[in-house]
């Protein structure tokens, strides 16, 4: 399984992905060369939670952007 790390260095801040045999390690960003301190297995973050839409009771009030009867783009 892969983690997804970022670099620290401000004018960088890549991401990267780091095997779960360099949890716990430091290993250095691909780009800059900065030292990174992947962190260990147990101290992964909870994922996002679930936004649910506010204000929307039904989506009969939405208008679709393109009509499904045009075509969206045009041949020359």
């Amino acid at each position: 399984m892969v983690a997804a790390v970022r670099c620290p260095n401000p004018k960088c801040r890549k991401f990267m992905l780091v095997e779960e045999t360099d949890r716990g390690k430091v290993v250095a960003c691909l780009i800059c060369k900065q030292p990174i301190k992947v962190p260990p297995a147990g101290n992964s973050t909870a994922p996002p939670p679930v936004l649910e839409p506010v204000g929307l009771e039904s989506t009969a009030d939405l208008t679709p952007i393109f009509d499904d009867d045009e075509p969206q783009f045009k041949m020359d």
